[in-house]
């Protein structure tokens, strides 16, 4: 290998672990000096680093940052297993959709996680369909900005219907 493709295998490996610190530690992705301690922290050279670090402007300026290193960081391998309150105080359409728009990577697994916790509390049993429609779209709106204005029903549209109802 020479040296040239040892820098570009370290600098992708450097944006994989931004994609990490970004949805995992919560780091902001345009906190360039904590991102870069961290980096060097880990033993990744300066040259690695200043390649990965103008990735992420170049995937800043697409407006795309946040949806790029979502992909790039490692999904759960291990399968989700259901809370028993969430049974109980979540509407059904709506558990099934939140766990529809996981599956479809639009919502981070942590994120997804915090979302329920949250409809837990609030108890979203006795939701209408409007009210279920129009809290998710606010979700993804927010979570995956390029979503945003796009109805519910076409997002999932591709999806079998019993998965959602």
């Amino acid at each position: 290998m020479t040296a040239s493709e040892g820098t570009k295998q370290e600098w992708w490996q450097a944006v994989r672990i931004i994609a990490e610190l970004v949805h995992r530690q919560g780091i902001q992705p345009d906190d360039d000096r904590q991102i870069r301690a961290q980096l060097i922290g880990q033993g990744f050279s300066e040259a690695g680093i200043c390649q990965a670090l103008d990735w992420m402007d170049k995937a800043s300026l697409s407006g795309n940052l946040l949806d790029s290193l979502a992909m790039l960081h490692d999904a759960p391998s291990s399968p989700r297993v259901e809370h028993m309150l969430e049974q109980v105080s979540v509407h059904p359409q709506l558990l099934r959709a939140v766990t529809t728009c996981r599956q479809r990577a639009w919502l981070q697994s942590d994120v997804a996680e915090r979302l329920l916790e949250g409809l837990r509390v609030m108890d979203s049993r006795d939701w209408d369909r409007q009210e279920i429609d129009g809290f998710l779209a606010d979700v993804l709106g927010v979570s995956v900005p390029s979503l945003a204005g796009l109805s519910l029903e076409s997002l999932l549209r591709r999806w079998p219907r019993d998965r959602y109802n």
